[in-house]
Protein backbone atom coordinates (compact mmCIF):
# COMPACT_ATOMS: atom_id res chain seq x y z
CA UNK A 1 0.00 0.00 0.00
CA UNK A 2 1.26 3.03 -0.93
CA UNK A 3 1.77 6.53 0.79
CA UNK A 4 -0.73 8.12 -0.94
CA UNK A 5 -3.12 5.37 -0.57
CA UNK A 6 -1.86 5.68 3.31
CA UNK A 7 -2.91 9.50 3.31
CA UNK A 8 -6.55 8.95 1.64
CA UNK A 9 -7.27 6.48 4.29
CA UNK A 10 -6.40 8.67 7.37
CA UNK A 11 -7.76 11.87 5.65
CA UNK A 12 -11.51 9.72 4.97
CA UNK A 13 -11.50 8.33 8.73
CA UNK A 14 -10.63 11.90 9.70
CA UNK A 15 -12.94 13.40 8.27
CA UNK A 16 -16.22 10.15 9.17
CA UNK A 17 -14.99 11.37 12.72
CA UNK A 18 -15.56 14.23 12.84
CA UNK A 19 -18.78 13.77 10.87
CA UNK A 20 -19.83 11.59 13.43
CA UNK A 21 -18.65 14.10 16.33
CA UNK A 22 -20.93 16.88 14.50
CA UNK A 23 -24.05 14.19 14.41
CA UNK A 24 -23.62 13.23 17.97
CA UNK A 25 -23.22 16.70 19.09
CA UNK A 26 -26.55 17.38 17.01
CA UNK A 27 -28.73 14.38 18.38
CA UNK A 28 -27.54 14.90 21.98
CA UNK A 29 -29.16 18.35 22.21
CA UNK A 30 -33.04 16.76 22.00
CA UNK A 31 -31.62 14.11 24.71
CA UNK A 32 -31.75 14.53 28.46
CA UNK A 33 -28.50 12.51 28.33
CA UNK A 34 -25.50 11.08 26.37
CA UNK A 35 -25.61 6.87 25.87
CA UNK A 36 -23.02 4.72 27.43
CA UNK A 37 -20.99 4.40 23.90
CA UNK A 38 -21.07 8.15 23.30
CA UNK A 39 -19.35 9.38 26.68
CA UNK A 40 -16.65 6.51 25.97
CA UNK A 41 -16.17 7.67 22.29
CA UNK A 42 -16.30 11.45 23.17
CA UNK A 43 -13.63 10.66 25.94
CA UNK A 44 -11.28 9.24 23.25
CA UNK A 45 -11.72 11.84 20.87
CA UNK A 46 -11.56 14.81 23.48
CA UNK A 47 -7.70 14.55 22.98
CA UNK A 48 -8.12 14.86 19.13
CA UNK A 49 -10.67 17.76 19.37
CA UNK A 50 -8.03 19.41 21.87
CA UNK A 51 -5.45 19.22 18.71
CA UNK A 52 -7.58 19.73 16.44
CA UNK A 53 -8.78 23.35 18.13
CA UNK A 54 -5.70 24.25 18.62
CA UNK A 55 -4.18 23.79 14.66
CA UNK A 56 -7.17 25.97 13.90
CA UNK A 57 -6.20 28.29 16.67
CA UNK A 58 -2.47 28.03 14.93
CA UNK A 59 -3.92 29.33 11.59
CA UNK A 60 -5.97 31.64 12.19
CA UNK A 61 -3.23 33.20 14.87
CA UNK A 62 -0.51 32.83 11.52
CA UNK A 63 -2.89 34.06 9.15
CA UNK A 64 -3.50 37.17 11.81
CA UNK A 65 0.59 37.87 12.53
CA UNK A 66 0.75 37.35 8.31
CA UNK A 67 -1.67 40.11 7.95
CA UNK A 68 0.06 42.18 11.08
CA UNK A 69 3.36 41.80 9.34
CA UNK A 70 2.17 42.77 5.68
CA UNK A 71 0.53 45.58 7.67
CA UNK A 72 3.55 46.62 9.47
CA UNK A 73 5.69 46.21 6.11
CA UNK A 74 3.62 48.53 4.42
CA UNK A 75 3.84 51.24 7.09
CA UNK A 76 7.68 51.15 7.33
CA UNK A 77 7.55 51.84 3.18
CA UNK A 78 5.28 54.24 3.86
CA UNK A 79 7.26 55.95 6.86
CA UNK A 80 10.69 55.70 4.40
CA UNK A 81 8.91 57.45 1.83
CA UNK A 82 7.98 60.06 3.77
CA UNK A 83 11.86 60.18 5.99
CA UNK A 84 13.56 60.27 2.06
CA UNK A 85 10.87 63.31 0.99
CA UNK A 86 11.43 64.95 4.27
CA UNK A 87 15.44 64.52 3.68
CA UNK A 88 14.79 66.11 0.11
CA UNK A 89 13.15 69.20 1.74
CA UNK A 90 16.03 69.79 4.48
CA UNK A 91 18.74 69.51 2.07
CA UNK A 92 16.99 72.02 -0.20
CA UNK A 93 16.14 74.42 2.73
CA UNK A 94 19.54 74.46 4.07
CA UNK A 95 20.74 75.45 0.22
CA UNK A 96 18.22 77.45 0.46
CA UNK A 97 19.35 79.24 3.85
CA UNK A 98 23.17 78.66 2.59
CA UNK A 99 22.33 81.06 -0.86
CA UNK A 100 20.16 83.63 1.17
CA UNK A 101 23.26 84.13 3.67
CA UNK A 102 25.56 84.50 0.60
CA UNK A 103 22.94 87.19 -1.11
CA UNK A 104 22.47 89.18 2.26
CA UNK A 105 26.11 89.87 2.26
CA UNK A 106 26.48 90.51 -1.29
CA UNK A 107 23.83 93.23 -0.77
CA UNK A 108 25.23 94.64 2.34
CA UNK A 109 29.18 94.64 0.39
CA UNK A 110 27.62 96.54 -2.58
CA UNK A 111 25.38 98.92 -0.31
CA UNK A 112 28.83 99.47 2.00
CA UNK A 113 30.72 99.55 -1.27
CA UNK A 114 32.39 103.43 -3.00
CA UNK A 115 32.31 101.61 -6.23
CA UNK A 116 29.38 100.68 -8.64
CA UNK A 117 29.58 96.95 -8.71
CA UNK A 118 27.52 94.80 -11.07
CA UNK A 119 26.61 91.57 -9.49
CA UNK A 120 27.49 88.27 -11.46
CA UNK A 121 26.97 84.69 -11.05
CA UNK A 122 29.36 81.98 -11.80
CA UNK A 123 28.10 79.57 -14.14
CA UNK A 124 31.35 77.80 -15.56
CA UNK A 125 35.18 77.44 -14.85
CA UNK A 126 37.42 76.50 -17.22
CA UNK A 127 38.28 72.62 -17.60
CA UNK A 128 41.93 72.48 -18.07
CA UNK A 129 42.59 75.00 -15.92
CA UNK A 130 40.18 75.37 -12.38
CA UNK A 131 41.67 77.94 -10.57
CA UNK A 132 42.86 80.09 -13.80
CA UNK A 133 39.90 81.51 -15.76
CA UNK A 134 35.95 81.15 -14.71
CA UNK A 135 32.61 82.29 -16.91
CA UNK A 136 29.90 85.17 -15.73
CA UNK A 137 26.54 85.45 -16.74
CA UNK A 138 27.38 88.86 -17.57
CA UNK A 139 28.76 90.22 -21.11
CA UNK A 140 28.53 93.10 -23.83
CA UNK A 141 25.02 93.30 -23.46
CA UNK A 142 25.36 94.56 -19.78
CA UNK A 143 28.10 96.73 -20.55
CA UNK A 144 30.61 94.72 -19.16
CA UNK A 145 34.34 94.88 -21.38
CA UNK A 146 37.97 93.58 -21.17
CA UNK A 147 39.92 94.71 -18.30
CA UNK A 148 37.00 95.31 -16.04
CA UNK A 149 37.74 94.63 -12.42
CA UNK A 150 35.92 91.18 -10.72
CA UNK A 151 35.95 90.97 -6.91
CA UNK A 152 33.97 89.73 -4.21
CA UNK A 153 33.03 91.08 -0.12
CA UNK A 154 36.49 88.88 0.30
CA UNK A 155 38.71 90.84 -2.38
CA UNK A 156 40.30 90.36 -5.42
CA UNK A 157 39.43 87.80 -7.92
CA UNK A 158 40.78 88.84 -11.17
CA UNK A 159 39.71 90.84 -14.46
CA UNK A 160 37.45 90.15 -17.37
CA UNK A 161 40.00 88.54 -20.16
CA UNK A 162 37.17 88.21 -22.89
CA UNK A 163 33.55 88.94 -23.52
CA UNK A 164 30.42 87.56 -25.58
CA UNK A 165 26.94 89.40 -25.44
CA UNK A 166 25.63 87.44 -22.91
CA UNK A 167 29.16 86.14 -20.45
CA UNK A 168 32.82 87.01 -20.07
CA UNK A 169 35.54 85.43 -18.91
CA UNK A 170 37.64 85.99 -15.87
CA UNK A 171 41.48 85.49 -15.35
CA UNK A 172 42.02 84.99 -11.83
CA UNK A 173 44.61 86.29 -9.99
CA UNK A 174 46.11 82.32 -9.92
CA UNK A 175 47.01 82.33 -13.75
CA UNK A 176 50.97 82.83 -14.94
CA UNK A 177 49.69 85.96 -17.39
CA UNK A 178 48.02 87.83 -14.26
CA UNK A 179 49.83 90.93 -12.48
CA UNK A 180 48.21 93.27 -10.56
CA UNK A 181 50.09 96.02 -8.30
CA UNK A 182 50.04 95.32 -4.35
CA UNK A 183 50.79 97.17 -1.43
CA UNK A 184 52.05 95.80 2.10
CA UNK A 185 49.00 97.47 4.40
CA UNK A 186 51.15 97.88 7.44
CA UNK A 187 54.31 99.50 5.46
CA UNK A 188 53.25 100.84 2.56
CA UNK A 189 55.91 99.14 0.51
CA UNK A 190 54.36 98.19 -3.18
CA UNK A 191 55.27 95.83 -5.95
CA UNK A 192 53.84 93.32 -8.16
CA UNK A 193 51.44 90.42 -7.30
CA UNK A 194 52.07 87.47 -9.59
CA UNK A 195 49.82 84.01 -10.17
CA UNK A 196 51.19 80.49 -11.06
CA UNK A 197 52.04 79.16 -7.94
CA UNK A 198 50.25 75.75 -8.60
CA UNK A 199 46.79 75.09 -7.30
CA UNK A 200 47.75 76.20 -3.47
CA UNK A 201 45.65 79.27 -3.75
CA UNK A 202 49.33 80.79 -3.51
CA UNK A 203 50.43 84.47 -5.39
CA UNK A 204 53.82 85.92 -5.25
CA UNK A 205 54.38 89.55 -4.47
CA UNK A 206 57.61 90.83 -5.68
CA UNK A 207 58.79 94.04 -3.96
CA UNK A 208 60.18 96.66 -5.02
CA UNK A 209 62.55 97.45 -2.49
CA UNK A 210 65.28 94.93 -1.31
CA UNK A 211 64.99 96.14 1.85
CA UNK A 212 61.11 96.52 1.99
CA UNK A 213 59.37 95.68 5.70
CA UNK A 214 56.96 92.72 4.82
CA UNK A 215 56.58 89.92 7.17
CA UNK A 216 54.43 86.72 7.60
CA UNK A 217 50.65 87.94 8.64
CA UNK A 218 51.13 91.07 6.60
CA UNK A 219 48.07 92.11 4.25
CA UNK A 220 48.56 92.93 0.72
CA UNK A 221 45.86 95.25 -0.91
CA UNK A 222 46.07 96.50 -4.42
CA UNK A 223 48.21 99.56 -4.61
CA UNK A 224 46.13 101.09 -7.63
CA UNK A 225 49.07 101.37 -9.92
CA UNK A 226 48.72 100.53 -13.62
CA UNK A 227 45.05 101.66 -14.20
CA UNK A 228 43.29 98.78 -14.17
CA UNK A 229 42.29 98.11 -10.24
CA UNK A 230 41.30 100.42 -7.59
CA UNK A 231 44.07 100.92 -4.54
CA UNK A 232 42.49 99.24 -1.20
CA UNK A 233 41.01 95.81 -2.43
CA UNK A 234 42.02 92.80 -0.64
CA UNK A 235 44.13 90.07 -2.13
CA UNK A 236 46.02 88.05 0.71
CA UNK A 237 48.28 87.52 3.79
CA UNK A 238 51.92 86.82 3.85
CA UNK A 239 52.49 83.29 4.74
CA UNK A 240 56.53 82.91 3.69
CA UNK A 241 59.24 85.98 2.85
CA UNK A 242 62.23 85.36 0.62
CA UNK A 243 64.95 86.83 -1.50
CA UNK A 244 65.26 85.92 -5.10
CA UNK A 245 68.36 84.67 -6.13
CA UNK A 246 71.54 87.29 -5.54
CA UNK A 247 69.67 88.54 -3.09
CA UNK A 248 68.33 91.99 -5.37
CA UNK A 249 64.83 91.59 -4.79
CA UNK A 250 62.50 90.30 -2.16
CA UNK A 251 59.50 88.40 -2.28
CA UNK A 252 56.71 86.42 -0.49
CA UNK A 253 54.41 84.17 -0.65
CA UNK A 254 50.64 85.39 -0.60
CA UNK A 255 47.35 82.96 0.44
CA UNK A 256 44.92 84.60 -1.41
CA UNK A 257 41.87 86.35 0.28
CA UNK A 258 39.47 84.35 -2.29
CA UNK A 259 38.71 81.17 -1.97
CA UNK A 260 38.72 80.83 -6.48
CA UNK A 261 37.37 77.02 -6.09
CA UNK A 262 34.39 77.77 -4.20
CA UNK A 263 33.00 81.53 -6.23
CA UNK A 264 29.82 81.21 -6.98
CA UNK A 265 28.38 85.04 -6.81
CA UNK A 266 30.71 87.95 -7.88
CA UNK A 267 31.15 91.29 -8.52
CA UNK A 268 32.26 93.19 -11.97
CA UNK A 269 33.68 96.96 -11.26
CA UNK A 270 31.94 99.63 -13.53
CA UNK A 271 34.71 101.84 -15.25
CA UNK A 272 35.74 104.91 -13.64
CA UNK A 273 36.49 103.15 -10.62
CA UNK A 274 39.82 103.53 -10.44
CA UNK A 275 42.25 104.88 -8.17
Amino acid sequence: MGPVVRNRQFVFALVAMLATISIMSLTARERQRLTLLEERFMEALAPLQSLIEQAAASVAGSWLALGELRTARLDNLSLKAELEKLSDIHTRLREIEAENARLRELLEFKQASPHALMPARVIGHNPDSWFNYLIIDKGASDGVTKDMPVITPKGLVGRVAQVTPGTARVMLLTDADSGVGGLVQRSRDAGVVLGGVGRQQLLTVRLFSRDADIVPGDQIVSSGLGGIFPRGLPIGVVVRVDREEYGLLKMASIRAAVDFGRLEEVFVLGRGDGP
